[in-house]
Protein backbone atom coordinates (compact mmCIF):
# COMPACT_ATOMS: atom_id res chain seq x y z
CA UNK A 1 0.00 0.00 0.00
CA UNK A 2 1.25 3.49 -0.89
CA UNK A 3 0.16 6.73 0.74
CA UNK A 4 1.20 10.36 1.22
CA UNK A 5 0.78 11.75 4.71
CA UNK A 6 2.50 13.70 7.46
CA UNK A 7 5.15 11.85 9.43
CA UNK A 8 4.67 10.70 13.01
CA UNK A 9 6.96 11.17 16.01
CA UNK A 10 8.00 7.52 16.00
CA UNK A 11 9.08 7.89 12.35
CA UNK A 12 11.60 10.70 12.94
CA UNK A 13 14.51 8.25 13.08
CA UNK A 14 13.53 7.12 9.56
CA UNK A 15 13.51 10.77 8.47
CA UNK A 16 17.03 11.27 9.85
CA UNK A 17 18.23 8.04 8.23
CA UNK A 18 17.01 9.12 4.80
CA UNK A 19 18.35 12.64 5.29
CA UNK A 20 21.86 11.58 6.29
CA UNK A 21 22.02 9.25 3.29
CA UNK A 22 20.59 11.66 0.71
CA UNK A 23 22.57 14.72 1.82
CA UNK A 24 25.72 12.74 2.63
CA UNK A 25 26.53 13.82 6.15
CA UNK A 26 27.41 11.84 9.23
CA UNK A 27 25.58 12.23 12.50
CA UNK A 28 26.81 10.92 15.81
CA UNK A 29 24.22 9.69 18.33
CA UNK A 30 24.48 13.08 20.06
CA UNK A 31 23.99 14.97 16.81
CA UNK A 32 21.06 12.74 15.85
CA UNK A 33 19.44 13.51 19.19
CA UNK A 34 19.85 17.23 18.51
CA UNK A 35 18.39 16.91 15.01
CA UNK A 36 15.50 14.85 16.32
CA UNK A 37 14.67 17.47 18.96
CA UNK A 38 14.39 20.17 16.28
CA UNK A 39 12.30 18.16 13.80
CA UNK A 40 8.56 18.72 13.75
CA UNK A 41 6.72 15.77 12.20
CA UNK A 42 3.72 17.94 11.32
CA UNK A 43 6.03 19.84 8.90
CA UNK A 44 7.24 16.72 7.07
CA UNK A 45 5.33 15.18 4.19
CA UNK A 46 6.23 11.55 3.62
CA UNK A 47 5.59 9.12 0.82
CA UNK A 48 5.16 5.67 2.35
CA UNK A 49 5.13 2.22 0.84
CA UNK A 50 3.91 -0.50 3.18
CA UNK A 51 4.50 1.97 6.07
CA UNK A 52 8.12 2.45 4.97
CA UNK A 53 9.29 6.03 4.35
CA UNK A 54 10.64 6.15 0.78
CA UNK A 55 10.47 9.87 -0.04
CA UNK A 56 9.93 13.08 1.91
CA UNK A 57 9.74 16.87 1.81
CA UNK A 58 9.51 19.37 4.65
CA UNK A 59 7.34 22.50 4.62
CA UNK A 60 8.55 25.28 6.93
CA UNK A 61 6.18 28.15 7.85
CA UNK A 62 8.30 31.28 7.32
CA UNK A 63 8.01 34.93 6.27
CA UNK A 64 9.92 37.08 3.78
CA UNK A 65 10.17 40.77 2.94
CA UNK A 66 9.24 41.91 -0.58
CA UNK A 67 9.29 45.69 -1.03
CA UNK A 68 9.21 45.98 2.77
CA UNK A 69 5.94 44.06 2.87
CA UNK A 70 5.88 40.82 4.89
CA UNK A 71 4.66 37.79 2.94
CA UNK A 72 3.82 34.41 4.44
CA UNK A 73 6.18 31.89 2.84
CA UNK A 74 6.32 28.11 2.65
CA UNK A 75 9.92 26.96 2.74
CA UNK A 76 10.43 23.62 0.98
CA UNK A 77 13.38 21.72 2.44
CA UNK A 78 14.77 18.24 3.01
CA UNK A 79 13.44 16.84 -0.28
CA UNK A 80 14.85 13.32 -0.59
CA UNK A 81 14.10 9.82 -1.87
CA UNK A 82 15.88 6.51 -1.50
CA UNK A 83 17.73 5.79 -4.81
CA UNK A 84 15.64 2.75 -5.67
CA UNK A 85 12.49 4.91 -5.64
CA UNK A 86 13.79 7.93 -7.57
CA UNK A 87 12.42 9.01 -10.96
CA UNK A 88 9.00 7.61 -10.15
CA UNK A 89 7.26 10.97 -9.67
CA UNK A 90 7.17 10.73 -5.88
CA UNK A 91 8.66 14.18 -5.26
CA UNK A 92 6.22 15.68 -7.76
CA UNK A 93 3.32 14.30 -5.72
CA UNK A 94 4.85 15.55 -2.46
CA UNK A 95 5.30 19.04 -3.92
CA UNK A 96 1.68 18.99 -5.04
CA UNK A 97 0.53 18.20 -1.50
CA UNK A 98 2.83 20.89 -0.10
CA UNK A 99 1.44 23.52 -2.48
CA UNK A 100 -2.12 22.63 -1.54
CA UNK A 101 -1.23 23.02 2.13
CA UNK A 102 0.47 26.36 1.45
CA UNK A 103 -2.64 27.65 -0.31
CA UNK A 104 -4.88 26.49 2.52
CA UNK A 105 -2.63 28.23 5.08
CA UNK A 106 -2.40 31.47 3.03
CA UNK A 107 1.30 31.09 2.30
CA UNK A 108 1.32 33.21 -0.83
CA UNK A 109 4.94 32.43 -1.84
CA UNK A 110 7.28 29.45 -1.58
CA UNK A 111 11.07 29.28 -1.61
CA UNK A 112 13.65 26.49 -1.77
CA UNK A 113 17.33 25.75 -2.36
CA UNK A 114 17.35 23.56 -5.49
CA UNK A 115 19.55 20.58 -6.21
CA UNK A 116 18.56 21.26 -9.83
CA UNK A 117 17.06 24.51 -11.13
CA UNK A 118 15.65 22.72 -14.18
CA UNK A 119 13.85 20.20 -11.99
CA UNK A 120 11.98 22.76 -9.89
CA UNK A 121 11.24 25.03 -12.85
CA UNK A 122 8.97 22.24 -14.11
CA UNK A 123 6.81 22.85 -11.05
CA UNK A 124 6.68 26.63 -11.13
CA UNK A 125 9.67 27.75 -9.09
CA UNK A 126 12.08 30.28 -10.61
CA UNK A 127 15.43 31.78 -9.65
CA UNK A 128 15.10 34.35 -6.89
CA UNK A 129 18.61 35.51 -6.11
CA UNK A 130 22.34 35.35 -6.62
CA UNK A 131 25.14 36.37 -4.34
CA UNK A 132 28.83 37.17 -4.60
CA UNK A 133 31.39 35.08 -2.80
CA UNK A 134 34.68 36.88 -2.24
CA UNK A 135 37.98 35.35 -1.21
CA UNK A 136 40.25 38.31 -0.46
CA UNK A 137 43.89 38.37 0.67
CA UNK A 138 44.07 40.37 3.90
CA UNK A 139 46.70 42.56 2.24
CA UNK A 140 44.01 43.84 -0.17
CA UNK A 141 41.91 45.35 2.59
CA UNK A 142 42.13 49.13 2.88
CA UNK A 143 44.18 50.53 5.74
CA UNK A 144 41.55 52.67 7.45
CA UNK A 145 43.15 54.97 9.98
CA UNK A 146 40.06 56.77 11.23
CA UNK A 147 38.55 55.05 14.24
CA UNK A 148 34.93 56.18 14.41
CA UNK A 149 32.39 54.87 16.87
CA UNK A 150 32.80 51.73 18.96
CA UNK A 151 32.84 48.00 18.26
CA UNK A 152 31.68 45.66 21.01
CA UNK A 153 32.05 41.89 21.24
CA UNK A 154 29.08 39.80 22.41
CA UNK A 155 29.10 36.29 23.81
CA UNK A 156 25.56 35.77 25.09
CA UNK A 157 23.51 34.77 22.04
CA UNK A 158 20.17 34.85 23.84
CA UNK A 159 20.73 38.44 24.94
CA UNK A 160 22.12 39.91 21.72
CA UNK A 161 19.81 38.49 19.05
CA UNK A 162 17.20 41.31 19.43
CA UNK A 163 19.96 43.86 18.89
CA UNK A 164 21.21 42.11 15.76
CA UNK A 165 17.68 41.62 14.49
CA UNK A 166 17.01 45.35 14.78
CA UNK A 167 20.02 46.08 12.54
CA UNK A 168 19.17 43.19 10.21
CA UNK A 169 15.59 44.31 9.61
CA UNK A 170 16.75 47.81 8.70
CA UNK A 171 19.23 46.22 6.30
CA UNK A 172 16.49 44.10 4.67
CA UNK A 173 14.71 47.25 3.47
CA UNK A 174 17.31 47.51 0.71
CA UNK A 175 16.50 44.08 -0.76
CA UNK A 176 13.69 41.75 -1.77
CA UNK A 177 13.43 38.16 -0.55
CA UNK A 178 15.11 38.51 2.83
CA UNK A 179 13.83 36.26 5.60
CA UNK A 180 11.97 37.67 8.59
CA UNK A 181 13.78 36.02 11.49
CA UNK A 182 12.56 35.14 14.96
CA UNK A 183 14.44 34.11 18.11
CA UNK A 184 14.44 30.41 17.24
CA UNK A 185 15.86 31.12 13.79
CA UNK A 186 18.62 33.33 15.15
CA UNK A 187 19.70 30.85 17.79
CA UNK A 188 19.32 27.57 15.88
CA UNK A 189 20.26 28.74 12.40
CA UNK A 190 22.17 32.00 12.25
CA UNK A 191 24.37 31.47 15.28
CA UNK A 192 25.16 27.88 14.36
CA UNK A 193 28.90 27.69 13.60
CA UNK A 194 29.34 31.37 14.46
CA UNK A 195 32.43 31.93 16.57
CA UNK A 196 32.46 35.68 17.11
CA UNK A 197 29.78 38.39 17.27
CA UNK A 198 30.82 42.04 16.95
CA UNK A 199 28.51 45.07 16.77
CA UNK A 200 29.41 48.53 15.50
CA UNK A 201 27.98 51.60 17.29
CA UNK A 202 28.29 55.14 15.89
CA UNK A 203 29.55 58.07 17.96
CA UNK A 204 26.02 58.64 19.26
CA UNK A 205 25.81 55.06 20.54
CA UNK A 206 23.40 53.85 17.85
CA UNK A 207 24.04 50.30 16.49
CA UNK A 208 24.61 50.46 12.73
CA UNK A 209 26.30 47.20 11.77
CA UNK A 210 27.48 43.79 12.87
CA UNK A 211 29.93 41.05 11.91
CA UNK A 212 29.45 37.31 12.46
CA UNK A 213 32.55 35.26 11.72
CA UNK A 214 34.97 32.56 12.71
CA UNK A 215 38.72 32.20 12.29
CA UNK A 216 40.42 28.90 11.56
CA UNK A 217 43.60 27.84 9.74
CA UNK A 218 44.58 31.47 9.09
CA UNK A 219 41.32 32.21 7.29
CA UNK A 220 38.41 34.34 8.41
CA UNK A 221 34.99 33.18 7.21
CA UNK A 222 32.45 35.97 7.52
CA UNK A 223 29.00 34.49 7.92
CA UNK A 224 27.27 37.88 7.86
CA UNK A 225 28.51 41.42 7.41
CA UNK A 226 25.58 43.79 7.79
CA UNK A 227 25.89 47.58 7.75
CA UNK A 228 23.44 50.45 7.45
CA UNK A 229 25.79 53.04 5.94
CA UNK A 230 29.29 53.43 4.52
CA UNK A 231 30.82 54.48 7.82
CA UNK A 232 29.66 51.24 9.40
CA UNK A 233 31.02 49.29 6.43
CA UNK A 234 34.42 50.95 6.71
CA UNK A 235 34.68 50.40 10.44
CA UNK A 236 33.81 46.72 10.04
CA UNK A 237 36.49 46.47 7.36
CA UNK A 238 38.89 48.10 9.78
CA UNK A 239 38.00 45.43 12.33
CA UNK A 240 38.66 42.67 9.79
CA UNK A 241 42.01 44.21 8.89
CA UNK A 242 43.03 44.22 12.54
CA UNK A 243 43.16 40.42 12.33
CA UNK A 244 46.10 40.68 9.89
CA UNK A 245 48.54 38.98 12.27
CA UNK A 246 46.42 35.82 12.45
CA UNK A 247 44.82 35.45 9.01
CA UNK A 248 45.95 35.45 5.39
CA UNK A 249 42.59 35.70 3.63
CA UNK A 250 38.94 36.53 4.20
CA UNK A 251 35.87 34.85 2.73
CA UNK A 252 32.76 37.07 2.55
CA UNK A 253 29.28 36.68 1.12
CA UNK A 254 27.68 39.81 -0.39
CA UNK A 255 24.65 40.84 -2.49
CA UNK A 256 24.90 40.58 -6.27
CA UNK A 257 25.06 44.38 -6.60
CA UNK A 258 27.83 44.82 -4.04
CA UNK A 259 30.47 47.31 -5.32
CA UNK A 260 33.49 46.02 -3.40
CA UNK A 261 35.66 45.55 -6.48
CA UNK A 262 35.09 49.22 -7.33
CA UNK A 263 35.90 50.42 -3.83
CA UNK A 264 39.12 48.49 -3.19
CA UNK A 265 42.36 49.84 -4.64
CA UNK A 266 43.35 46.34 -5.74
CA UNK A 267 40.29 44.46 -7.07
CA UNK A 268 42.40 41.47 -8.10
CA UNK A 269 40.86 38.78 -5.91
CA UNK A 270 38.59 35.77 -6.37
CA UNK A 271 34.97 36.69 -7.03
CA UNK A 272 32.31 34.09 -7.70
CA UNK A 273 28.67 34.67 -8.61
CA UNK A 274 26.51 31.92 -7.14
CA UNK A 275 22.91 31.39 -8.21
CA UNK A 276 21.14 30.53 -5.01
CA UNK A 277 17.47 30.21 -4.00
CA UNK A 278 14.28 29.84 -6.04
CA UNK A 279 10.80 31.24 -5.45
CA UNK A 280 7.32 30.72 -6.81
CA UNK A 281 4.04 32.49 -6.21
CA UNK A 282 1.71 30.00 -4.56
CA UNK A 283 -1.53 31.96 -4.94
CA UNK A 284 -1.50 34.65 -7.63
CA UNK A 285 -4.78 36.25 -6.59
CA UNK A 286 -3.88 36.58 -2.91
CA UNK A 287 -0.28 37.59 -3.63
CA UNK A 288 -1.30 40.44 -5.92
CA UNK A 289 -3.76 41.76 -3.34
CA UNK A 290 -0.92 42.20 -0.86
CA UNK A 291 1.81 43.22 -3.33
CA UNK A 292 2.81 46.90 -3.00
CA UNK A 293 2.65 48.29 -6.52
CA UNK A 294 4.07 51.74 -7.18
CA UNK A 295 1.78 54.46 -5.82
CA UNK A 296 1.32 56.46 -9.03
CA UNK A 297 -1.43 58.75 -7.76
CA UNK A 298 -3.81 57.55 -10.48
CA UNK A 299 -5.87 54.42 -10.97
CA UNK A 300 -4.50 51.74 -13.30
CA UNK A 301 -5.98 48.54 -14.71
CA UNK A 302 -4.49 45.69 -16.67
CA UNK A 303 -5.05 41.99 -17.22
CA UNK A 304 -2.59 39.11 -16.97
CA UNK A 305 -3.01 35.62 -18.38
CA UNK A 306 -0.93 33.28 -16.22
CA UNK A 307 0.12 29.77 -17.22
CA UNK A 308 0.56 27.47 -14.23
CA UNK A 309 0.22 23.78 -15.02
CA UNK A 310 1.11 22.65 -11.49
CA UNK A 311 -1.28 24.85 -9.49
CA UNK A 312 -4.49 25.09 -11.46
CA UNK A 313 -5.95 27.86 -9.27
CA UNK A 314 -3.30 30.18 -10.75
CA UNK A 315 -3.91 29.14 -14.35
CA UNK A 316 -6.09 31.73 -16.05
CA UNK A 317 -6.86 35.38 -16.65
CA UNK A 318 -6.70 37.96 -13.85
CA UNK A 319 -8.22 41.44 -13.86
CA UNK A 320 -6.02 43.75 -11.75
CA UNK A 321 -7.20 47.20 -10.69
CA UNK A 322 -4.65 49.31 -8.83
CA UNK A 323 -5.67 52.39 -6.87
CA UNK A 324 -3.78 55.65 -6.40
CA UNK A 325 -1.83 54.17 -3.46
CA UNK A 326 -0.64 51.02 -5.24
CA UNK A 327 -3.21 48.72 -3.63
CA UNK A 328 -4.63 46.10 -6.00
CA UNK A 329 -8.08 44.61 -6.39
CA UNK A 330 -7.78 41.27 -8.15
CA UNK A 331 -10.41 39.06 -9.73
CA UNK A 332 -10.00 35.89 -11.74
CA UNK A 333 -12.03 36.24 -14.92
CA UNK A 334 -14.64 33.56 -15.57
CA UNK A 335 -14.24 31.17 -18.47
CA UNK A 336 -17.24 32.59 -20.35
CA UNK A 337 -15.70 36.06 -20.48
CA UNK A 338 -12.11 34.97 -21.02
CA UNK A 339 -12.16 34.69 -24.81
CA UNK A 340 -13.17 38.37 -25.18
CA UNK A 341 -10.29 39.69 -23.06
CA UNK A 342 -7.35 37.33 -23.38
CA UNK A 343 -5.97 38.97 -26.54
CA UNK A 344 -5.67 42.30 -24.70
CA UNK A 345 -3.90 40.87 -21.68
CA UNK A 346 -0.29 40.39 -20.71
CA UNK A 347 0.80 36.73 -21.00
CA UNK A 348 3.41 34.99 -18.87
CA UNK A 349 4.16 31.79 -16.99
CA UNK A 350 4.05 31.51 -13.21
CA UNK A 351 7.86 31.32 -13.31
CA UNK A 352 8.18 34.64 -15.15
CA UNK A 353 5.58 36.32 -12.96
CA UNK A 354 7.44 35.15 -9.85
CA UNK A 355 10.75 36.40 -11.25
CA UNK A 356 9.21 39.74 -12.13
CA UNK A 357 7.38 40.49 -8.89
CA UNK A 358 10.23 39.27 -6.69
CA UNK A 359 12.43 41.83 -8.44
CA UNK A 360 14.93 39.32 -9.82
CA UNK A 361 14.19 40.31 -13.42
CA UNK A 362 12.67 43.46 -14.90
CA UNK A 363 9.69 43.78 -17.24
CA UNK A 364 12.06 45.05 -19.95
CA UNK A 365 14.36 42.02 -19.70
CA UNK A 366 11.56 39.45 -19.63
CA UNK A 367 9.78 41.17 -22.53
CA UNK A 368 12.97 41.15 -24.65
CA UNK A 369 13.44 37.45 -23.91
CA UNK A 370 9.86 36.67 -24.88
CA UNK A 371 9.03 35.54 -21.34
CA UNK A 372 6.30 38.19 -21.10
CA UNK A 373 4.09 39.10 -24.03
CA UNK A 374 1.35 41.63 -24.58
CA UNK A 375 0.43 45.03 -26.03
CA UNK A 376 3.30 47.52 -25.74
CA UNK A 377 1.09 50.03 -23.95
CA UNK A 378 0.22 47.54 -21.20
CA UNK A 379 3.80 46.28 -20.94
CA UNK A 380 4.94 49.88 -20.35
CA UNK A 381 2.23 50.41 -17.73
CA UNK A 382 3.26 47.25 -15.91
CA UNK A 383 6.91 48.27 -15.93
CA UNK A 384 6.01 51.62 -14.37
CA UNK A 385 3.99 49.99 -11.58
CA UNK A 386 6.61 47.52 -10.35
CA UNK A 387 9.25 48.95 -7.97
CA UNK A 388 12.87 47.97 -8.57
CA UNK A 389 14.96 46.37 -5.84
CA UNK A 390 17.84 43.85 -5.79
CA UNK A 391 16.99 40.36 -4.56
CA UNK A 392 19.14 38.80 -1.83
CA UNK A 393 18.84 35.86 0.54
CA UNK A 394 21.34 35.31 3.36
CA UNK A 395 19.87 32.22 5.01
CA UNK A 396 19.58 28.53 4.21
CA UNK A 397 17.04 25.79 4.87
Amino acid sequence: MEEIRKCKYDELDDVIELSTFAFQYEASPEKRAGIRSRLKPEQIWGYFKDDKLISMASLLPLQVFIHNQVFSMGGVAGVASWPEYRRKGLVKQLLKEALLEMKEKNMTVSMLAPFSFAFYRKYGWETLSEYKKYTIPISHFPKIESNLGTILRYKNIQNCWPLLNEIYEQYTSGFNGMLKRDETWWINRVFRETQTIQVYYNDSGKPEGYLLYKVKDREMKVKEMVFLNETARMQLWRLINQHDSMIEKVQIIAPSNDPLSVILDNPSFDQEIITYFMMRIVDVEQFLRVYPFYASGVKQEFMITVKDEFAEWNDGLFDIQIDENGKARVNKVSLCAKHEMVDYSIHCSIQSLSSLLSGYQSVETLFKLGKIKGPNEKINELEFLIPQKTTYFMDFF
